[in-house]
């Protein structure tokens, strides 16, 4: 029995999630050494404040941005483990999630070989790696997104899963608002192929139980701002977005380019796969779109908005692989093939862990930048800004004296810092400022001394200011 064969058996597919789910952990481990800041730091202490007041606020103030379905599910592990190790814990496992059911969507709708396929390059795909590490709402959403399609797939056999594609979809919404436009393909896609359906009592109570998830939240807005579509979304954009159409245009050709989803030989082969096979798979190519309709206009531009549509990208990228390497099996001689698979192999392999180590790790990124340094040494990367923080860290935590007083500029970062332990126990963190205390920078003041500047780009030093 060859390998290929062998992990297509129910106990070779078991090893094979087994060993996935390792190699997840292995590519997780090293972002663990970074507190949790930003969106995900907002999540953790709205998580708080669902679970222990029943009320959505951010430091005692209601709260209307961030959807609440991330902040509440996390909660239990940052209970248990802290601010930082829960809400990364909960996207590791919200990883696994994503990539167990792009496999159980794929393998519904499409060979087998390239579900498994698909899984290994969402595994080493740079921009999953990152959002594993970090903490954020993404790889939820994606999860049930991929869950509700996977539902409604399934629904035309057993009209029973409306119930999961359904009531999925309102969580998705309420974990993102790009999960709303599954309920207009689902309603559409049943309308013109599955019209018999709105016959069916579980299909209402299913579409009705989904909005009512939404719902809630629409509800809860009208009570406490007097308006169900309140949120912060709005002003951000207006501010942001002068022009829609150009915004829509920008945002296309940046997530276009090879390096914002699987780098130039598989967005080749993922167009290829999309030519090829679009007739047949044309409700996954709309799903894909649909989880890119509010991306397509918002202002601002990351990898992880596209993210939740990669999933059936990287089904067609591997399904056009495929299909090409059948054409060259076909058309030229065993030595030919037998040079160009390992060649194939060798870029693959170069190009995948080249984008992991600039993108996703930010030791290695600064080891680049030290040994190579081709490109520039500050991208812009949000790895580059934590490793360059975490030697500046180090340097806190050896170098300080007993009781020092560090200075956190906010009060999200002086509440995980202190009861996470990210500096010696010792010392005291603050978010309003104290004469003498020491501060994390990466633009020292004119009046202060830098004590340590870190090797990695952005550099970032230890500063302190005399008193007075």
């Amino acid at each position: 029995m060859t390998f290929l064969s062998f992990i297509q058996t129910r106990r070779g597919a078991w090893y094979f999630f087994i060993a996935v789910f390792l190699v997840l952990v292995l590519l997780w481990l090293p972002g663990v050494k970074y507190p949790v800041l930003s969106d995900t730091a907002i999540y953790a202490f709205l998580g708080d404040s669902l679970w222990k007041d029943l009320r959505y606020e951010l430091l005692d103030v209601s709260y209307s941005k961030h959807l609440p379905f991330h902040a509440f599910t996390s909660h239990p592990l940052v209970e248990i483990f802290g601010y930082t190790m829960g809400m990364k814990l909960a996207t590791l496992f919200a990883g696994f999630g994503v990539l167990t059911l792009t496999y159980i969507v794929l393998r519904k709708t499409m060979p087998r070989g390239v579900a498994e396929g698909a899984v290994l390059l969402l595994l080493f795909q740079h921009a999953f790696v990152l959002m594993i590490q970090l903490g954020s709402a993404d790889l939820l959403f994606t999860a049930l997104f991929l869950l509700a399609v996977y539902g409604y797939v399934r629904a035309d056999e057993d009209e029973r899963w409306y119930a999961v594609a359904f009531i999925a979809a309102g969580c998705a919404t309420l974990t993102r608002y790009n999960g709303a436009p599954l309920f207009i393909l689902f309603l559409g896609h049943t309308f013109f192929r599955r019209r018999s359906d709105f016959t069916l009592p579980i299909y209402w109570a299913s579409a009705i139980a989904g909005g009512l998830i939404f719902g809630l939240w629409l509800i809860r807005n009208a009570y406490v701002f007097g308006n169900p579509l309140h949120t912060d979304y709005t002003g951000e954009y207006a501010d942001h977005t002068p022009n829609v159409l150009q915004q829509i245009v920008s945002n296309t050709l940046y997530y276009l380019h090879p390096l914002h989803n699987f780098l130039p030989l598989f967005l080749t082969t993922a167009l290829y796969g999309l030519w090829k096979h679009a007739r047949e798979q044309w409700f996954l190519i709309a799903a894909m779109l649909a989880a890119w309709v509010m991306t397509s206009f918002w202002w601002m531009q990351a990898m992880r908005f596209a993210f939740p549509g990669f999933p059936i990208l990287a089904g067609f990228a591997v399904w056009g692989f495929l299909d090409l390497w059948k054409r060259i099996v076909a058309f030229t001689a065993p030595g030919f093939r037998h040079w160009l698979l390992p060649t194939l192999m060798t870029v693959i392999i170069a190009m995948h862990g080249g984008a992991l180590c600039l993108y996703a790790y930010g030791e290695c990124n600064a080891a680049f930048d030290r040994y190579v340094g081709v490109i520039p040494k500050d991208l812009g990367l949000t790895p580059e800004g934590f490793y360059a923080w975490h030697e500046a860290r180090q340097y806190m935590r050896s170098n300080l004296p007993d009781r020092a007083t560090v200075y956190a500029t906010d009060t999200f970062s002086e509440i995980i810092w202190r009861k996470d332990h990210a500096l010696r126990p010792d010392i005291r963190i603050v978010s309003d400022y104290v004469c003498g205390s020491y501060r994390f920078t990466q633009r020292p003041d004119a009046g202060e001394t830098v004590l340590f500047t870190s090797i990695a780009e952005p550099k970032t030093s230890v500063a302190v200011a005399t008193c007075e």
